[in-house]
């Protein structure tokens, strides 16, 4: 979501496919420049055109488990995976 000063547009541009089919909730406040009290919130819904597509389709599921050593009395201990694990996402 963007919104342009010069022609004063808002727009709402979802950059894939995993938007589509969905309704979008979001709230814009207007604030006077010199008052924290006077304030005017403007409710707005977005739905986005499009089937929602289906999250789990063409994924590929691998079953992973892992073992944990003991913690040592230095306080270490590691963890075996079954298979690579990408650890960005852990």
């Amino acid at each position: 979501m963007s919104y342009n000063n010069y022609s004063r547009e808002i727009t709402f541009r979802p950059d894939s496919v995993w938007y589509a089919g969905l309704t979008y909730y979001f709230e814009i406040v207007v604030k006077e420049k010199y008052s924290d009290t006077v304030f005017y919130p403007y409710y707005c819904k977005v739905e986005v055109n499009g089937t929602e597509p289906d999250r789990l389709e063409g994924l590929e599921f691998t079953d992973i488990t892992f073992k944990m050593t003991p913690i040592t009395r230095n306080s270490t201990g590691s963890i075996v995976f079954s298979n690579p694990v990408n650890l960005t996402f852990v």
